[in-house]
């Protein structure tokens, strides 16, 4: 784990962010940061526990689902080749270029220049580093979510970072067809290589392609269970 578990959990960190707030630049955060590049114990529990501050946070913002509504999963399908293909792409870019590239990945056309005026770029800050090489890319579980309620759930996580970051000229997202993937790769860097497995949605936003949301429908649900 080391550095690849400290960097996806600042993205995780900092998508939730979006949501529940605007840029940030607390000593927390900071603490995170310093977590990718000293690779040390210390720094990556202060990641999770950023990670599950920002994921309380986001989560205050979405309206509440009843527990009862949520689907069961259903049994693993083939993901979409161009789903797919952005998850690697997203990844790739994730580790090896700076964070306004990789917000690409995670964000619609319509909102991305409003984001990154409003600062969002901030709570990324730089992940990838030169010469640092993705591979072994693999999905190992897709699974096609249902219409009700994680489509209108998801349109909200994008909606509430839109309003949040002030970004008053966005076309009104929608999305169409999701997945939850789980999803391993390997990290190559100055001859150490480290692998990982992490969780994530990708959905298709109708008129702009797949975006990678890195958060899982578990992770949702389980703190839907514990709002207020």
């Amino acid at each position: 784990m080391k550095k690849i578990l400290a960097i996806l959990l600042i993205c995780m960190a900092a998508a939730g962010a979006g949501v529940s707030c605007g840029s940030s630049n607390s000593s927390s955060e900071s603490a995170a940061v310093s977590g990718t590049e000293q690779s040390s114990a210390s720094a990556i529990e202060e990641g999770k526990k950023i990670a599950e501050e920002r994921m309380r946070e986001t989560l205050k913002e979405i309206p509440t689902i009843q527990q009862s509504t949520l689907p069961d999963k259903p049994a693993s399908v083939s993901c979409d080749p161009e789903a797919e293909q952005a998850l690697k792409e997203c990844i790739e870019c994730m580790y090896t270029s700076d964070a306004a590239e990789t917000l690409k990945y995670f964000y619609p056309k319509s909102m991305y220049d409003g984001l990154i005026s409003g600062g969002i770029e901030e709570n990324f800050k730089k992940s990838g580093v030169s010469g640092t090489v993705v591979s072994d890319f693999s999905i190992d579980r897709c699974e096609l979510l249902s219409a009700n309620p994680w489509l209108g759930t998801i349109k909200q996580y994008f909606t509430r970072t839109a309003e949040n970051y002030s970004v008053e000229t966005v076309v009104p997202v929608m999305v169409s067809k999701s997945y939850e993937t789980d999803i391993s790769f390997s990290v190559t860097e100055g001859g150490n290589t480290e692998k990982a497995n992490v969780t994530v949605i990708v959905t298709y936003v109708s008129g702009d392609g797949w975006k990678v949301i890195p958060l899982s429908c578990d992770q949702l649900s389980e703190a839907i269970e514990n709002l207020e």
